[in-house]
């Protein structure tokens, strides 16, 4: 049985905060619970219970159960609720970024009008209420065993529910139209407005397997695929947020030992992303699919003086990670390290 608590105070100033300064404070409390059943079955029970100054009362349970039927194999079965509250940033923060356009916090949410004087698009009628804590139960269930003598399998499912997913930084105005943000003195701002908001309900499903094979003594072949089914995220302002994160990452690899020599390393992957869309703010468009190689060779010495070179992208395949950032090409590291 474990039982605990912690306080925690945020202060932040700054120039980007709204005023120069915002705090909150959070009290939490928690227990756990964990035991064996039987000789193969294990139980975890926990709950967190959070008081957030700004925010609602949180409670967060927990459970998980652990069976293995044989020494080899073990398959796991979890429930988990967790939140996250809107950051100081994310409700306080005043930061123009060019002109004419400001990215604002959504501590209290905000009202519209139309500087033409037509009427309001029924989408900003009733404002954007301020920000809430996000919500997030997970269920997964998973198995972990040996494949004969060789081979170690791992193979998990989850679905991910989230209520009241907190966005990046979206713009929320439509100043081209018309439609601005109204201040706390009634005056419209003369900008496009960025800011964050909560959306809807949103189901994650994912898969992830990984498999590692000892083909000798001294080379291990390893793999793993992650995948997820995440469909666009839209409020009741008909704003909308795709999950920003690639629906499959695949991951294939070796690692040879004492090649040649005791002592020598040698690891090679290859990684492959899918295309995804990405938008936070003003970084809007699509990461085009891409598959790198990574090398990387190593030499500990009997006196324990370590040689390593790691060769990122070795067949230096242009490619932005990042919608708006640069092109990656091959990155190579040496290191030397010294054991004591």
């Amino acid at each position: 049985v474990s039982v605990g608590g912690n306080y925690r105070n945020d202060k932040s100033t700054g120039s980007i905060l709204d005023g120069g300064e915002a705090s909150a404070s959070l009290v939490g409390a928690y227990a756990q619970i964990e035991g064996d059943v039987t000789d193969w079955a294990k139980v975890s029970l926990a709950a967190r219970v959070d008081d957030h100054e700004i925010f609602d009362r949180q409670f967060s349970p927990k459970a998980a159960v652990i069976l293995k039927p044989s020494p080899d194999v073990a398959v796991r079965l979890t429930y988990n609720r967790a939140f996250k509250s809107p950051t100081l940033t994310q409700q306080r923060v005043l930061l123009p970024i060019q002109q004419g356009v400001t990215i604002r916090g959504n501590g209290d949410g905000f009202r519209f009008a139309s500087l033409f004087g037509a009427p309001l698009p029924e989408r900003f009628v009733n404002g954007l209420p301020a920000l809430q804590p996000e919500e997030n139960d997970t269920y997964e269930i998973g198995f972990k065993g040996k494949l004969g003598d060789r081979a170690f399998v791992d193979v998990s499912g989850h679905l991910s529910r989230y209520k009241n997913f907190i966005s990046d930084t979206i713009p929320i105005s439509d100043i081209q139209n018309g439609v601005a943000v109204v201040g706390s003195d009634g005056t419209p701002f003369q900008e496009e407005t960025i800011s964050f908001t909560n959306f809807g309900q949103q189901d994650v499903v994912g898969v992830e397997i990984g498999l590692q094979v000892l083909a000798s003594d001294q080379v291990t072949l390893r793999g793993n695929l992650s995948a997820i089914d995440a469909k666009d995220l839209e409020n009741a302002n008909g704003l909308t947020q795709p999950f920003n994160s690639p629906e499959a990452i695949l991951n294939i690899g070796l690692t040879a030992n004492d090649v040649g020599r005791i002592g020598t390393r040698v690891d090679v992957d290859l990684k492959h992303v899918s295309e995804h869309t990405f938008r936070s703010g003003t970084h809007n468009g699509d990461v085009p699919a891409y598959t790198i190689v990574n090398l990387g060779l190593g030499y500990r010495a009997e006196n324990g003086i370590g040689y390593r070179v790691t060769a990122r992208n070795v067949l230096n395949n242009k490619h932005r990670e990042f919608v708006t950032g640069p092109e990656i090409g091959a990155v190579v590291v040496g290191e030397v390290e010294f054991g004591f």
